[in-house]
Protein backbone atom coordinates (compact mmCIF):
# COMPACT_ATOMS: atom_id res chain seq x y z
CA UNK A 1 0.00 0.00 0.00
CA UNK A 2 1.06 3.37 -0.43
CA UNK A 3 0.87 6.65 -2.83
CA UNK A 4 2.92 9.82 -4.39
CA UNK A 5 3.96 12.85 -2.65
CA UNK A 6 5.52 16.02 -3.72
CA UNK A 7 8.74 16.57 -1.33
CA UNK A 8 10.30 20.42 -2.88
CA UNK A 9 8.88 20.26 -6.03
CA UNK A 10 9.72 16.23 -6.50
CA UNK A 11 7.31 13.45 -6.79
CA UNK A 12 7.89 10.48 -4.82
CA UNK A 13 6.57 7.19 -4.26
CA UNK A 14 5.05 7.10 -0.68
CA UNK A 15 4.82 4.48 2.39
CA UNK A 16 2.94 5.08 5.41
CA UNK A 17 5.07 4.96 8.85
CA UNK A 18 3.04 2.67 10.64
CA UNK A 19 -0.06 0.49 9.57
CA UNK A 20 -2.67 2.75 11.58
CA UNK A 21 -1.72 5.96 9.70
CA UNK A 22 -2.99 3.95 6.58
CA UNK A 23 -4.80 5.22 4.43
CA UNK A 24 -3.64 8.89 4.49
CA UNK A 25 -5.90 10.74 2.79
CA UNK A 26 -5.50 12.72 -0.15
CA UNK A 27 -4.33 16.47 0.30
CA UNK A 28 -3.03 15.39 4.09
CA UNK A 29 0.37 16.74 5.14
CA UNK A 30 2.67 14.47 5.60
CA UNK A 31 6.11 14.35 7.41
CA UNK A 32 9.03 12.40 6.31
CA UNK A 33 10.61 10.16 8.31
CA UNK A 34 13.14 7.64 6.37
CA UNK A 35 13.95 6.83 3.02
CA UNK A 36 13.17 2.85 2.14
CA UNK A 37 14.06 1.55 -1.01
CA UNK A 38 13.52 4.14 -2.73
CA UNK A 39 10.24 5.55 -1.40
CA UNK A 40 9.62 8.14 1.55
CA UNK A 41 8.70 6.80 4.27
CA UNK A 42 5.84 8.99 6.20
CA UNK A 43 3.35 9.79 8.88
CA UNK A 44 0.34 12.44 9.20
CA UNK A 45 2.13 15.70 10.24
CA UNK A 46 1.34 16.38 13.91
CA UNK A 47 1.41 12.68 14.61
CA UNK A 48 3.79 11.27 17.61
CA UNK A 49 6.93 9.59 16.45
CA UNK A 50 6.43 6.24 18.42
CA UNK A 51 9.78 6.61 20.05
CA UNK A 52 8.42 10.06 21.52
CA UNK A 53 7.73 10.07 25.88
CA UNK A 54 5.99 12.57 26.97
Amino acid sequence: MGGLVFVHGERWRAVPERAEHAPISTGTRVEVVALREGAVVVRPAGASDPGDRA
